[in-house]
């Protein structure tokens, strides 16, 4: 039976802070909160925090995002 992976390790994260969003695609944070008003970025209100999911910034980098 093989053996189940483990969701995230500590260096990837499930969800990216706005300005990590932002330093991993090359952008302003300005223009990653952009993109979420837009819903261009899919984000999850964490509190005051605004946290972007890992899963869906891969979607959007494959081209596979839903608009």
């Amino acid at each position: 039976m093989p053996q189940p992976q483990p969701l995230s390790t500590p260096d990837q994260k499930l969800a990216l802070s706005v300005d990590e969003t932002a330093k991993l695609l090359g952008v302003s944070r300005n223009t990653v909160y952009e993109a979420i008003r837009q819903n261009r970025i899919t984000a999850i209100r964490f509190g005051r925090r605004m946290l972007v999911p890992r899963a869906a910034l891969e979607q959007l980098l494959s081209g596979n995002a839903e608009n």
